[in-house]
């Protein structure tokens, strides 16, 4: 959050929230496209989001034809879909009912006016992500959480003496960051290509995003409470590894949940 002044702040506990996105905060139905070894032979085999974070772990799997794009085209927004394979996606999973574990502390997340930062393994540029919450926020969420939503955002505006509560000015203080995309790539000087490490990338993207809000909390001598939440269970082991050494002292304490099989179990850090 940019901010150029403070009238009387007292110090304060402010909450800020990391999210994965496939199969936590939604059950997507974009196909990951890989080969499975059977009976000595590859054969491609198209599969979800949250079965592919369980045969990742396996030796039996490889990537489409040993193509990182093909194995992915639609988790990008340069696939056959383009931009739209995310959107249309992520409408076709809240209009089916398809919520995730962390949905619901999303949508309170919107409501309070939390930052966020969105991260995953996909390759959709920022402003594709970007859109489908916006979508969210018009066509999703009640008139009643929209209305609770500008009184939180006004309060923000009024602690900071911001000049702009609108909830465009609140997600431009937000993150929306695909490992796989070309904004990651250039911003941060990760190829996913050539290393691969989903954990590597989401600890490069969370590390900046503390970063951020070390800065800020020490400008306005406040403290920070973390939430994060993945369902895939190597990424919060070795997230829950990074904020064990991380150990801010402007962090008063990290919430890590693990959303796999569709469950959430509060990690214990």
């Amino acid at each position: 959050m940019m901010i150029s002044k403070f009238k009387d702040f007292k110090p304060k506990t402010l909450r800020y929230f990391v999210y994965d996105w496939d199969d936590n905060i939604l059950h997507m139905p974009t196909k990951v496209h890989v080969d499975i070894l059977k009976n000595g032979k590859w054969e491609p085999k198209d599969i979800l989001p949250d079965e592919f974070a369980k045969i990742r772990k396996l030796d039996n799997w490889r990537q489409r034809d040993n193509n990182l794009k093909l194995t992915y085209q639609e988790f990008r927004d340069v696939g056959p879909r383009g931009n739209k394979a995310f959107i249309e996606d992520a409408q076709k999973a809240i209009k089916g009912g398809n919520f995730g574990p962390s949905f619901n502390d999303f949508i309170n997340t919107l409501i309070n006016g939390n930052i966020f930062l969105i991260i995953t393994a996909r390759g959709h540029e920022p402003e594709t992500i970007r859109y489908f919450v916006e979508w969210l926020i018009d066509n999703y969420m009640t008139k009643k959480q929209k209305d609770r939503m500008l009184i939180n955002l006004k309060k923000f505006q009024e602690i900071f003496n911001s000049k702009d509560s609108s909830i465009k000015s609140y997600l431009d203080t937000c993150e929306f960051i695909a490992i796989m995309s070309e904004y990651f790539k250039k911003r941060f000087g990760f190829d996913f290509e050539k290393t691969g490490s989903v954990e590597e990338g989401k600890e490069i993207a969370v590390d900046a995003f503390l970063t951020r809000l070390q800065n800020f909390a020490n400008q306005i001598e406040a403290k920070l409470k973390i939430g994060f939440s993945d369902d895939d269970e190597n990424t919060v082991k070795h997230m829950t590894d990074f904020f064990k050494e991380k150990n801010l002292d402007v962090v008063s304490d990290y919430y890590i949940f693990n959303t796999a099989n569709k469950g959430k179990e509060r990690v214990k850090i």
